[in-house]
């Protein structure tokens, strides 16, 4: 009797186990359907070329990004290991031109990287796309910081003449008690470097960098408006990290800003 009671449970746990496997794989399987060939946004809106994200249990923690950007990524391949996942996509930064009109700029491949720290690819994967992408756009758009909001894509006066001129220099303190503020002058700026990709293509043009002019004229938190891809976008942010400025003046007081800058990319 005993000998049929734990081949019983024996046939049980195989069974159990046979039944995880495949809801795992079922997951996977609907996993690639919802992202692959998508258009999707990031969440944290990384610039880098690798993103790393890790599962906590219920959500995601990722390390703040040094250059962010709203940018279009569409996965073209999906790889599930023991301890990660791993999305291949490509990504291009969406713009808005002078007419407020929508254009993708830049491009190029991006690693998307999801660590498991010990949970279960069936627990993970039916909640993974809503947690570390925007499906829509109007969401990735309403996450934008307020500093930025109509400097980068998504702001529904685009097209007005006014906020075109705005959006370049948007002094953050519009309260200001003195009724005016100055904006921010450039006292030292550093040239950018081409990229060996780039030189080798003879590209040029311009990067648009939004960021911030903190009250000591320190720059922080730059994204990346217009991009040109091929280590461009990177290298521009890394000159405007250099600058330095006067900052924004309401009166006589210092005031955080945001503004854009373009750096222009030209071989002669």
């Amino acid at each position: 009797m005993r000998a049929s009671v734990w081949g019983w449970v024996g046939c049980f746990g195989l069974a159990a186990g046979a039944l995880g496997a495949q809801t795992a794989k079922d997951a996977e399987k609907a996993f690639r359907q919802d992202v692959l060939k998508q258009q999707l946004y990031l969440v944290g809106f990384s610039a880098e070329r690798k993103v790393t994200y890790v599962w906590t249990g219920n959500g995601i923690q990722a390390e703040e990004p040094a250059l962010r950007t709203l940018a279009v990524v569409v996965p073209d391949a999906v790889s599930v290991k023991r301890d990660r996942i791993e999305i291949k996509a490509q990504r291009s930064t969406l713009s808005t031109d002078v007419n407020g009109k929508y254009a993708l700029t830049g491009g190029g491949p991006v690693m998307i990287e999801v660590q498991l720290n010990g949970s279960d690819l069936a627990t993970v994967l039916p909640k993974l796309r809503n947690v570390i992408f925007f499906t829509k756009l109007g969401d990735a758009v309403a996450e934008i910081p307020a500093t930025y909001k109509g400097m980068l894509p998504g702001a529904p006066s685009a097209s007005d003449p006014e906020h075109q001129e705005r959006r370049r220099n948007r002094p953050s303190a519009e309260s200001c008690a003195a009724g005016r503020v100055t904006p921010p002058r450039v006292l030292h700026a550093a040239d950018p470097e081409f990229s060996d990709e780039a030189r080798n293509k003879k590209m040029s043009g311009n990067v648009m960098i939004v960021m911030t002019v903190d009250e000591q004229g320190n720059v922080a938190d730059p994204w990346v408006a217009r991009a040109m891809g091929y280590g461009l976008d990177e290298n521009a942010a890394k000159a405007v990290r250099q600058y330095r400025f006067r900052p924004a003046m309401c009166g006589e007081t210092p005031v955080k800003t945001a503004i854009a800058v373009e750096v222009n990319f030209q071989i002669f």
